[in-house]
Formats: structure tokens, sequence, C-alpha cells
């Protein structure tokens, strides 16, 4: 704790130099105009910096009683009364030394440096706080032989920076009163904590002053002596006054409980949005871990299947030598054979076993296709499910007879019955035929929905924007049309921009029943008719756009009746409000349905509308009326572009799944030529199986004329040959294959975003989380429930975090309505509370509560 243990004065009223040690209690004592006020001053005009806004010099030295005629140019100037003064012109430097008892604290000093001179305004040339160092008057003095006088401040400020060097502490000179306060405070007491130096300084000068006691007869009447008669008057008005208080604190505390139950939920609220904003950074966590995991799998196959690729190119180059060098052999034998006559029949043979085989192979490459297009179109009874919508009653039963016809065959075994396949084959393309029509019609619908869908995301997203930064959303034609109406000089508005929602609950109910109206264009009354003939004249190019007869509403009514949909509107604008009175200002509110249907228009804060006749619901699109339409909307355009999101990827899926449909159909139905029919393939593999065998028959009987050796030499050279361009045909599929896995690998990391396991799917996932999860601390938090979490798949725990989420918002929703209703009756109980809070975002609201109980 740091005590005052020295004043130092130098011209300061009629004392010229002194130090005035202190220890421990200390009191200032002496007769009257002692100069124990002036002390008491001194230390006020440090303490308050010399602002005589915080100063008040005492009262008590013989003014007579009311504020002091004092001032610190007087103190300085040596003032004894209103003509005379001990110094015409004066430097005056007044401190305060503070000291640690227990000496675990550096010494500190604060003063003054003070110019005065008659006629001219006083000014505080120097403030500064000293840490380290106790000053005293011989640092504010310059001495000669013959006298003293007070040093100039730039050399006292040098004096004491080097003072505090040599002690280790340090010199602060501050320009302003209130800077000098808070720093002292920070030396002295407070430390780095921030505190009000205005609020210090004037309780510190309040408890400083104190009143003059005239005589001891003052103090015995107003001490010692019984009070005077109690006053019946008076006494009756404390009574009312405390009976008012009384009732002021029974109000008080039914508000009080009033507030504890809405404090209750708006606590709820906030539970409910922490948890929203929790599980949505899980489930960003756990996406942003999916994300991650499989682009790591993909590009550990991506390396796996280069390595593989590398080995097998390696052995593809090595069989290709071996196949050569065996091709060098093969010809030398048969050069050898050659010379024996019976080569040249022996090649004829082989030419034409080669061409059969050709033959062969390309019958059998037909037969395979017939069989591929009809396991194509078996696929579709997989698919019953999907495909139910084309009523494919006919379609499946034919399949299902070629299913069971082929099962368990491959051609060329397949079919078992050629004649009968290709019946059954015709039975399906003829009920393919007519099922594509309306295959087609889904297929084309699921375009037109995709179409439309990304159309409406484009303009949800461009509302959102719009929102973001606080804007209403126009129709492009109603903008086009009101910087026309602005290019002849008209001031354009339209109803949505001037008005705004009284209350909240009736805000849907607003935007449903105004609907158009709400873009209707205001102009001033002398314009109406040009921008009526604007709008006429230019009708294809405003489509939906509408201008208020402004003529005729400049002579009705703006003043809404109580309880109609129109006095939940309010506008500055005259025009506005005469357009909103002349279109709803005879449309009832009700709170029930008794009310609704109790005769003429009327409507509920839920949309139920009737006309007098009829009642149906109005649901509003969009919000556009007011400054909080736009916050507002932000919240459900964001909903609305993901509720449209997954309706487009369903449209996507259903498009692809119609186009593949559409293709195995068309694969089906398409007619066969007659040589490919299935009975003419079986023919001629039969004739070309018979004509192979003649031509090995009369290959044996050549070859029985030729030296045996060779002729063994040879096929041990042909089978070995096979063998090695088997093993290079598997080489080049393998090598292929690889080629392929690593394409569909690369594919996969550069696909789209939405693409899991792909380059851009993490960073936008990264963005996603960033977004979200925004300290380590966050992440801290979060690390323990996600480990928590009974499903170790992080698609899974996405899954289950996005559904709390989900269910968390349609909470702290529902019990955002009750929130409104519980302030709305509050407003109705205690008219004079909550001003404006039925028309504060409870989200927004929530925000910046959290935002400065952080900042507390």
């Amino acid at each position: 704790m740091m005590e005052l243990r020295r004043i130092v004065l130098v011209n300061w009223h009629m004392m010229v130099q002194a130090d005035l040690d202190l220890a421990g209690d200390a009191a200032i004592l002496g007769q009257n105009r002692s100069g124990k006020s002036t002390i008491i001053d001194l230390i006020q005009a440090i303490m308050a910096g010399g602002s005589s806004r915080l100063y008040r010099f005492n009262r008590s030295a013989g003014e007579s009683g009311g504020r002091s005629d004092r001032t610190l140019g007087g103190y300085c100037l040596g003032q004894l009364n209103e003509d005379t003064f001990l110094r015409p012109q004066a430097r005056s430097h007044i401190a305060l030394v503070f000291e640690d008892p227990e000496r675990r604290r550096k010494p500190v000093s604060i003063g003054l440096s003070i110019e005065a001179a008659r006629g001219q305004q006083t000014e505080v040339a120097g403030r500064f706080v000293a840490e380290g160092i106790g000053v005293d008057s011989s640092m504010l003095l310059d001495t000669s032989e013959d006298a003293s006088r007070p040093t100039a401040w730039p050399v006292v400020r040098r004096r004491l920076d080097q003072a505090c060097g040599e002690a280790g502490g340090q010199l602060l000179t501050l320009d302003d009163a209130k800077t000098f306060i808070r720093e002292y405070m920070r030396a002295l007491f407070t430390g780095r904590r921030t505190s009000d130096p205005e609020r210090f300084v004037r309780t510190f000068v309040a408890a400083l002053s104190f009143t003059d006691i005239s005589s001891v007869e003052q103090f015995v009447h107003r001490y010692l002596l019984e009070p005077k008669p109690i006053d019946i008057a008076e006494l009756r008005d404390s009574i009312r006054r405390y009976r008012e208080i009384q009732k002021t604190i029974a109000d008080l505390n039914r508000r009080l409980e009033a507030l504890r139950a809405i404090r209750a939920q708006v606590e709820e609220f906030d539970r409910l949005l922490a948890e929203e904003l929790t599980c949505r950074a899980i489930e960003k966590t756990a996406m942003l871990v999916e994300g991650f995991s499989r682009l790591l799998a993909n590009i550990s196959e991506q390396r796996s299947k280069s390595h593989e690729l590398h080995a097998v190119t390696e052995e593809f180059a090595r069989v290709e030598e071996e196949i050569e060098h065996e091709n060098e052999a093969l010809a030398s034998i048969r050069r050898q054979l050659a010379a024996t006559g019976a080569q040249g029949q022996r090649a004829i043979v082989e030419q034409e076993i080669k061409g059969l085989e050709r033959d062969h192979a390309g019958i059998m490459e037909r037969l395979l296709a017939r069989h591929l297009s009809a396991a194509r179109a078996i696929q579709l009874l997989e698919l019953r499910d999907k495909l139910s919508v084309i009523n494919p009653g006919e379609l499946f039963r034919a399949l299902e007879r070629v299913e069971e016809a082929s099962r368990g065959l491959a051609p060329p075994d397949w079919p078992r019955d050629p004649a009968k396949m290709d019946d059954l084959l015709e039975a399906v393309s003829e009920a393919a035929i007519a099922r594509m029509e309306k295959a087609t019609d889904q297929r084309d619908e699921a375009i037109v929905w995709v179409k439309q869908l990304e159309a409406e995301a484009a303009e949800d997203s461009k509302q959102l924007a719009s929102a973001r930064q606080g804007q209403i959303t126009l129709s492009a034609a109603t903008s086009k049309l009101m910087e026309a109406l602005r290019r002849e000089g008209m001031t354009p508005r339209t109803l949505c921009e001037v008005a705004d929602v009284v209350d909240e609950r009736w805000r849907n109910a607003l935007e449903a029943l105004l609907t158009r109206d709400r873009e209707a264009i205001i102009v001033d009354p002398e314009h109406a008719y040009l921008a009526t003939e604007i709008l006429r004249h230019g009708r294809d190019a405003y489509p939906g756009c509408r201008v208020a007869n402004t003529r005729k509403l400049q002579s009705r009514t703006t003043v809404p009746e109580g309880g109609t949909l129109a006095s939940m509107i309010h506008s500055d604008d005259r025009l506005a409000m005469a357009f909103v009175v002349f279109r709803i200002g005879n449309v009832r509110l009700a709170q029930s349905q008794d009310e609704l249907l109790s005769g003429g228009r009327a409507i509920m804060a839920d949309g139920a509308y009737y006309d007098g006749l009829i009642t149906e619901m109005r649901r509003p699109d969009g919000l556009k009326i007011g400054r909080a339409a736009a916050p507002l909307m932000e919240a459900t355009l964001r909903e609305r572009i993901e509720q449209r999101s997954q309706l487009l990827r369903i449209h996507l899926e259903k498009k692809r799944f119609f186009e593949d449909a559409i293709r195995r159909l068309e694969d089906c139905s398409r007619l066969v030529a007659e040589k490919d029919r299935l009975e003419a393939l079986a023919f001629a593999l039969g004739d070309l199986a018979d004509r192979r065998i003649d031509a090995r028959h009369r290959l044996d009987r050549i070859s029985a004329h030729v030296d045996p050796e060779l002729l063994d030499a040879e096929t041990r050279s042909q089978a070995l040959l096979k063998s090695l361009n088997l093993n290079r045909d598997e080489l080049i599929g393998s090598r292929e294959t690889l080629k392929t896995q690593i394409e569909q690998v690369k594919a996969r990391l550069g696909a789209g975003d939405q693409s899991v396991g792909s380059y851009l799917c993490l960073a936008l996932r990264r963005r996603q989380f960033r977004s979200v999860v925004t300290s380590t601390a966050q992440i801290q938090s979060l690390r323990e429930r996600y480990r928590a979490h009974p499903a170790k798949n992080p698609a899974r725990i996405a899954s289950d975090m996005q559904k709390a989420a989900d269910e968390a918002k349609q909470g702290y929703r529902e019990l955002g309505h009750e929130i409104r209703t519980s302030l709305g009756r509050y407003a109705i109980d205690f008219p004079d509370a909550l001003q404006g809070y039925a028309d504060v975002p409870i989200i927004g609201t929530m925000g910046v509560g959290r935002h400065c109980d952080a900042g507390r």
C-alpha cells in the first residue's frame, strides 16, 4: 500500500518553498487563516491534474460559505484579495511523494508545473508521474549565490528523467488531466486494471471537503439538542411517498418475476443456439476429417498404382525382348522346314485356319454384343421401385422370361435355344418401345426441374448477398422502371422501402396479403400521370410492375384504424400510408377463428385470410417490408437454398437414372439385322467349327512328311511364343487397367467440390470448417464431444450432427416465438417497458448480448 510521505511546493500562495514530510496518521492543525485549506487545495490541484472542472477548492477558508473564490492562478500568484497579489507573474511547482511502508515498491512522485501572470489565463505547463524517486524542492529550483528561483519546466523534466533513469524507474509526462490521473492511479494502486479517472477524482475531492463550524453554539444546536418538532405536512408527504415506494417495489417485484421467466426462456434459447452452433461445428469437423481421409486414400492409391505401373512396364519390356529372340528362333526353324518342300502347303492351311479363327471371333463379337444388350436390359429388374412410374409390368415380365432362359449361361453356350431367345428378346423390344416415351417424359421432367431449380438457386444466392448487405431485393423489372422514372426527374420509391412493420408477429400476414403491392411504385402526385404513361408504353419491358395513382391518394386518410392490418405498418411517407390504408385498411386483425369469421375481411397471424366469403391460407413469397426484412430474410434464404440444393441433387440423380434407363431400353429395342439373329449366329459358329476341324486334319497329314524333330522344335517355339504373347497381352491389359485406374484416381482428386476425396472438396470443407471453428480453444472443446460419439465413421457423425443441429434450430425457432409472445404480454402488463423489442430479431439480440458479455 502506498502512503503520502511528502508535500513539495514552490510558490504556492504565501509559501515560497516547503518540503512537508509526513509519517503515519497525520493531521493539519492551526488557527483560522493559517493555511490549512491551502495545503488541502494543493493536494486537490495535483490529484485533479490541474483541471478546474474536477477540483473544488475548499470553501471553509473564510469565504463565508458558498463556492470558494480561490483559483489555481490565485494560488500561483499569491493572491490576498481581489486586487492584491504577492507576485505579478510566477512559476509554481507542486508535488506529492508516495512511499510503500514495507519497502516492497519504489516511491512514486506526482506533480504539476504551473505558469501564471496577472490578467492572463493560467497554464499547466507540465504534469509528471515519476516512478522510482521521491521529489524534493531542490530539484525544482535554480539556486544562485543571492537567490533561488523556480526552474523552467523543460529543465525540471530533464532532471526528473535523469533521476528516474538512475533509480531504475520511469518518467511519464502527460498532456491532459484525464491521462495523468489514469497513469498515477495505475502507478499507485490499480496496476493494470482499467478504471474511471473522473469518478475517482470526484470521489476524492468530495472526501476532502469539510464544513466550517463557526461556533460551539452552532455545534450544540446541530448535534446535541433535540430536533425541532415534527412537521405534520412533511410527515404526511413522507407517508405518501413511502406508500408509493411500496407500490413501486411491488410492481418491480412483479416485473422481476416476469423478467425471470423471460430470462429462463432466453437462456434456453441461447443454449439451443449454442447447441446448433456446436453441432454445426462438429458436423463440419467430421466432414473435414472425412474429406481429408478420403483424399489421403486417393493419394495413397495413386502412388501404389504408379509403382505397380512402373513394375508392369519393366516386365513388359523384358517380355518384348524375349518374344523378339523367340521369333528369330522360330524363323530359323521355318527356314529349315521350307527346305523340305512341305512348308508352303502348311503355310496355306495355317493361313486358312487363321481366317476361320478371325471369322469365328467376329461372330463371337456379334453374339457377345447381343448377350450384353440382353444382360443390360435384365439389370432393369433390379430397379423395379424407381421404374414403377413408367408402368413397366409387361417389360418386366418379358425380361424375367429372358433372365430365366439365360440363367447360368454365357457365350458361346448362350443361348440354349437361339430361336426361342430371339422370340423372347423381340417381346422385350416391343415392351421397351412401349415404355420409352414415359421414360423420356420422366427424364425431360427432371431436366426441366434441374434448370428451374438452378435458376431459382442463383436468384436466391443473389438475394442472400443483398440481404447480407442489409438491402431489400426488388424485382429486376421494378428496378428498371424506377431507374427510368428517375431519369425523368422523379423520386420513385416502393412501399417496402419506405414502410416498416410495427409488430413482427403480423409480418407474415402483411407480406402474404400485400404480395405484389409491396413493390408498388409511389411517386409525387404531379408525376403520377407521366409515370403511368411510361409504364403503359413499356409494358413489355416492365412486366408485373405497379404504379400507384398518388393523385387519388393525396386526399385519402393516412391514419389507419386500430385493430386493422394497416395499423401494423408505419411509414413517414404520407402517400405510402395512404396507399396502405386504401389497400388493407378494412382488413381486421383476428386472434381466433371466431373473430376471423365474424364478418368482413379479416386475417390471422398464421396467414388465414377471410375475404367475407372464402377462407384461404396465405404464405409470403419472401420478406421485403422494412429495414428488418433483410436480416430476417437472410435466414429464410439460407434455409431455402439448402432445401433447393437437396431437391436439385434429387432431380439430377433422377435425370441421370432415366438417361441410363433410356440407353438400356434403346439397346434392347434396336432392330436386329437378319445376320445378327441368334439362330443365324449359332448356325455360323457351328459351320466354322466344322471347317476348322477339317483344316487341322489336313495340317496333320502334311506334317507327317516333315522331320519330327523340326516339327517338335517348331511346336515348342510356337508354344513358347504363345505363352509369351499371352503374358504380353496380360501385361498390356494390366498396364491399361492401371493407367485407367490412375486416371480415375486423378479424376477423383481433381473432381468438383461436391466429390468427397477431391482437392476442391477438401478446400471447400476446410473453408466451411474455418467459418464455424475460429479458435484453438473451440477445437479443444469440440474434440471431446467428437470422440465421445458412438459412431466412428466421420460421415455418420456428420449426418447425426446435422440432424441434431436441425432439431436445435427448430427448437430455438419455436422458443423465439414464445419469447416474443412473453415480451408482448410483458409490454401489455407494463406498457412503459421494453419499447421496440418486438421488432428486434431474437438471434441478433442474443448475438449482441453474448458479444457484450465477452467484452466484460
